[in-house]
């Protein structure tokens, strides 16, 4: 948000509203593309105070109430499986009763800060979506909603940040919280820089998984929900599916709905298959049994395999949530859980000792997976904040088309 209060939301917004305009002006009949992004609600958490004060007071249950609200609505929806169970909280979190008065004052604000922006996002979203129904074009157009970012983050540490500089800092809780306090009131104004919740409201936005964004290991870092709507295409209004997908899904499954194959070249460059699972199946058929069963997972270090229900994972330690420092112990390859989501969709039940042959199978997969998929080097905290100043990673198909140039030039010398 700029000092004179023009949001970034509003401005792509007007950006993506112009350039449908323009296209339809240009050529009326032909189909348009939209990536619409805005930054929200990814921090730094800004917004008018119109916004986060529809908030004031409604958080001073505290994160742990919430979580338990939020899960039993889930369940009264369907969102959730019936035979999920809310895990206990995530190692380091406080129960909200055990906060000072201080701090409950200082977090529910935060949170009330994060409730504004995502409302306030919502409205930006409503905007384009409305504009679309005044000319004529909304039960035409096909739109996938992706909600999240990867899982509620947890870059705002224990206690919460408002410049995201002192979370790096080697300071005591208590210094962290006192200096937060006494800047309360710039929570969600421009001179909060990077600010963003603590991790109690983090894991309680990712009701009902445990752990956070960055953690490619929990559902909790993995786990999105996706709305697709399409009045012309898609009969089944309000309807709800279960079936295991993955963003790499989208494409394949816009191309399908619209009738449309992929290009094998694109101006003479031949394209790599399209990977991913078209989910119109899903949409035809509520009860249809899942396609995609296999998918891997990783970011920092951390790391999981899907397979069919069952999922083996691996966190990568680090202590940069609770310390405000960077520093990580040294991975430990044997650390390596087992869940059955099918029995277990929040992860509470570790398997790994119970089924070895099943974790060994799956970590071959997912080794396996990281061949083929060229997820080598790792890259982890310890890279990005901890010593190496930079990484060039060349993208495979930039590699081997650079190879087809240089057997294509030694032919003609």
């Amino acid at each position: 948000m700029t000092p004179d209060g023009r949001h970034l939301s509003d401005q792509i917004t007007d950006k993506a509203i112009f350039y449908i305009d323009r296209q339809k002006k240009a050529a009326p009949d032909k189909p348009f593309f939209l990536y619409y992004a805005p930054g929200a609600t990814h921090a730094p958490h800004q917004v008018d105070r119109y916004w986060s004060d529809q908030y004031k007071g409604k958080f001073d249950k505290g994160w742990d109430v919430f979580r338990e609200e939020v899960f039993e609505q889930q369940k009264k929806l369907g969102v959730i499986p019936a035979n999920a169970i809310l895990p206990e909280r995530n190692p380091n979190i406080k129960a909200w009763d055990k906060l000072t008065p201080d701090e409950k004052k200082l977090y529910a604000r935060f949170f009330e800060v994060y409730a504004g922006y995502l409302t306030y996002t919502d409205f930006e979203v409503g905007r384009l979506v409305n504009h679309l129904k005044e000319i004529g074009q909304l039960d035409n157009t096909l739109i996938f909603i992706s909600i999240g970012d990867n899982g509620a983050s947890k870059e705002g540490s224990l206690e919460g940040t408002i410049d995201r500089s002192i979370s790096r800092k080697p300071v005591t809780e208590e210094d962290n919280i006192a200096y937060n306090l006494a800047k309360i009131d710039k929570i969600g104004t421009p001179d909060s820089k990077n600010g963003n919740y603590p991790l109690g409201w983090a894991q309680a936005a990712n009701t009902p998984f445990r752990y956070w964004k960055s953690d490619a290991n929990s559902e909790g870092g993995t786990h999105n929900p996706l709305i697709a709507y399409w009045p012309k295409g898609i009969k089944d209004r309000g309807g709800i599916r279960t079936q295991y997908s993955h963003v790499i899904d989208l494409l394949p499954t816009t191309l399908d709905l619209i009738g449309i194959k992929s290009p094998e070249e694109i101006r003479g460059i031949k394209q790599q298959p399209i990977e991913g699972t078209s989910l119109a199946y899903s949409i035809d058929d509520a009860k249809a049994p899942t396609r995609h069963t296999l998918q891997y997972y990783y970011i920092f270090g951390s790391r999981s395999i899907y397979d069919n229900g069952w999922k083996a994972e691996l966190a990568y330690p680090n202590d940069v949530l609770t310390k405000h420092v960077v520093s990580n112990p040294p991975l430990d390859e044997n650390a390596w859980e087992l869940y059955n989501l099918n029995d277990d969709p929040t992860e509470r039940i570790d398997l790994a000792k119970k089924y070895p042959e099943r974790l060994a199978q799956l970590k071959a997969e997912y080794e396996e997976q990281a061949q083929l998929h060229h997820l080598y080097p790792y890259i982890t905290f310890d890279d990005l904040y901890g010593g190496r100043t930079h990484h060039t990673y060349l993208p495979q198909w930039y590699l081997d088309r650079q190879k087809e140039l240089a057997a294509q030039s030694s032919k003609s010398n």
